[in-house]
């Protein structure tokens, strides 16, 4: 995902427009009012996009947890608990089918708000 994001920056900073100053002097303008824009999107679809995995990784995580956690123990004592096999991966195909509104949600709002917080509270 960062790596996806870093590609992005870097094709936003290629935008502009390559004037010659003649002979082989050339300058490139690239902070018009359109870039300005693209770049503000680029900015906040960047982080919307890490809290959104950040969230989906929260939720594999305590899904798996609490599988573990109300998981009845083995038939043989001392077996342990007898918990699902792939438990996260379970997790992740809930939280992608069932609840990507919900994070996609709940990362602009509890992502923007957190950040306004901790300004506040500083």
């Amino acid at each position: 995902v960062i790596a996806l994001s870093l590609c992005g920056l870097l094709s936003l900073a290629s935008i502009g427009e390559i004037t010659a100053q003649g002979g082989v002097r050339r300058t490139f303008e690239r902070w018009d009012e359109a870039t300005f824009w693209c770049s503000l999107f680029w900015l906040v679809g960047s982080y919307w996009v890490l809290e959104f995995f950040q969230a989906l990784g929260r939720f594999v995580v305590g899904y798996s947890v609490s599988l573990w956690y109300l998981a009845p123990f083995a038939k043989p004592p001392g077996m342990g608990k007898s918990v699902p096999a792939l438990a996260p991966l379970r997790g992740l195909w809930l939280g992608l089918r069932y609840h990507i509104g919900s994070f996609a949600l709940g990362a602009i709002l509890a992502g923007t708000l957190s950040r306004v917080v901790k300004n506040v509270t500083y």
